[in-house]
């Protein structure tokens, strides 16, 4: 078995377990990739507080929405995306504004929370 095999199968657990409900599964993943969500936000955002946000707010989304959720990629690729999606929303949702307003300083993500 390869290790990719192996990571992907506890993260189904990880994820089967979440929807269950279990807070301890939800730390598990909490700590396995807030990290990596934490760097894809700051590579779109260039802001440590705004991607800080973005990345709490992934995790957020996945435990109020979990029961209705369904990984079909691995959860790490669908926790990323979800991630990119988040802040593709919102870089759409405010009028076509680009993820940093360099005049003002912020991030558009800065100036929602």
């Amino acid at each position: 078995m390869t290790e990719d095999f192996i990571q992907e199968n506890e993260d189904r657990e990880l994820f089967r377990r979440i929807k269950q409900g279990s807070e301890e599964a939800f730390r598990v993943v909490y700590g396995k990739y807030h990290r990596i969500l934490y760097a894809v936000a700051l590579k779109m955002l260039k802001d440590r507080s705004a991607a800080e946000n973005a990345a709490q707010h992934v995790f957020v989304k996945l435990w109020i929405g979990r029961q209705e959720m369904t990984v079909m990629l691995s959860l790490r690729n669908y926790l990323c995306l979800f991630t990119t999606h988040h802040l593709d929303w919102i870089e759409c949702t405010f009028c076509k504004l680009p993820l940093i307003d360099h005049k003002r300083g912020k991030t558009v993500v800065q100036q929602l929370f």
